[in-house]
């Protein structure tokens, strides 16, 4: 017999007549959970055992509506929002603005292989994770091991776990705040085991008919799935068909997601942080409506959608030499910058294709005017040289973006010289 000790799957105890006394706990308590949870038509049996559930006295409390609670919860699932309307309580909605960056792939494809007993699915995912960090690090220039990664477990544990900040779904998307001061990669949905569903809801189920709701509001289990279609958008998903078993684990999904944006801790960040979701289950939640984030959404690279994730890799690598490429440009314009010399490719890049150049040349010249400063700006601007004309027209953006963000600290181009190169 597993008895779910109160709602939570996690607050679990367990009798097994396999096991030694000791390990047994007080049957007068496992005998109230099963009464509580046959009264309540919400028991059931799978693979010799019998799964049940019970109130704990937090549960009671609220419940009862004896005693005055003040419940904080930025993802209230749906239970606990229909046990307080029933006593009489108000749900106040609060929206913190967040320094949130935000990027969807719903597009990602799903495995239709269980990654725990495929070796060749799981290598596929743990490709497809490690080079979407890849990626995310390189959009950023940082080392890829300052990206959190959040995933699924199995993928989790072959990239070092939470020591190498991967954590994984049904551990990590809540109460942690590992990743908080960095930026996020959620790759994949948190998928319920069909079993564990049940268990969950039937255990929210017997809270909610407990506190008075009806058979109707919260219907028997039925295992009937279907793929799920969500603001329009098909989710690649698949969830019960009744409609409130449907809304229900739709819920569950929704709240695990935002749950997992937030481990980031954009709300208290003085710096902008970044979330890349890949995952076809984003289109579940109302992003805008929940963060107040308008997120960007992106289309899976071609070589995950269309060669099973084994090309993205060589993406990732490729992408990885083009960046290694730019900062080497970099550094190349921040030393003649800094010797007073207008950059050039014949002096800072000459062993470089003039295509690589011509592709990276004001990237590198705008990172290297932010490092630089205010002095070196104003000069670079203000130059006359036609030679240098890009350059010039770089460094005058820079100072538009710098009065922009600073409008009380004005920069202007000094007078315009001439120039060598």
């Amino acid at each position: 017999m597993t008895i779910q000790d109160g709602a939570a799957l996690w607050e679990a105890a367990h009798i097994d007549s396999r096991h030694s006394a000791g390990d047994w706990i007080i049957p007068l308590r496992a005998a109230a959970a099963l009464r509580f949870s046959l009264r309540l038509d919400s028991a059931f049996a799978q693979s010799g055992i019998i799964q049940c559930v019970a109130p704990t006295q937090l549960g009671e409390a609220i419940t009862s509506g004896k005693h005055p609670v003040l419940l904080l919860d930025a993802t209230a699932p749906r239970i606990m929002q229909h046990i307080v309307r029933a006593q009489g309580g108000t749900i106040e909605e609060i929206c913190a603005q967040q320094n949130l960056r935000l990027h969807l792939y719903a597009d990602t494809p799903r495995l239709r292989r269980d990654i725990r007993s495929n070796p060749e699915a799981l290598l596929q995912r743990v490709t497809e994770v490690r080079a979407a960090r890849q990626l995310a690090a390189d959009e950023q220039m940082i080392d890829a091991q300052h990206i959190g990664v959040l995933t699924f477990e199995p993928v989790a544990e072959r990239l070092g776990g939470m020591t190498h900040r991967v954590g994984h779904w049904f551990a990590h998307e809540r109460g942690t705040n590992a990743f908080e001061g960095s930026d996020l990669v959620v790759f994949g949905e948190p998928l319920e085991h069909p079993h564990a569903q049940r268990a969950n809801y039937l255990g929210e189920r017997a809270m909610a008919l407990f506190a008075q709701a009806t058979a109707q509001e919260w219907p028997r289990w039925d295992a009937a799935r279907a793929s799920a279609i969500f603001q329009g958008r098909a989710s690649g998903i698949r969830l019960p068909e009744h409609p409130a078993l449907r809304d229900w684990a739709a819920d569950q999904f929704r709240q695990r997601l935002l749950q997992a944006v937030g481990r980031v801790r954009a709300v208290s960040s003085q710096e902008p942080r970044t979330v890349w979701l890949w995952a076809a289950a984003a289109v579940v939640v109302d992003w805008i409506a929940e963060t107040g984030i308008a997120p960007q959404w992106r289309a899976s690279p071609t070589a995950l959608r269309h060669n099973k994730g084994r090309g993205l890799g060589t993406q990732a690598a490729n992408t990885a030499k083009e960046q290694a490429t730019l900062r080497k440009l970099v550094e190349a314009f921040q030393d003649a910058l800094g010797g007073g010399v207008v950059p050039s490719r014949r002096i800072c890049a000459g062993s470089m294709r003039p295509e690589a150049y011509a592709k990276h040349r004001d990237s590198a010249l705008y990172l290297a005017l932010r490092d630089s400063s205010e002095e070196t700006l104003r000069r670079l601007a203000g130059l006359k040289d036609k030679r240098a004309e890009w350059a010039i027209r770089v460094a005058r953006q820079e100072i538009a973006r710098l009065n922009a963000t600073a409008p009380n600290a004005q920069v202007a181009p000094s007078i315009p010289k001439n120039s060598t190169t």
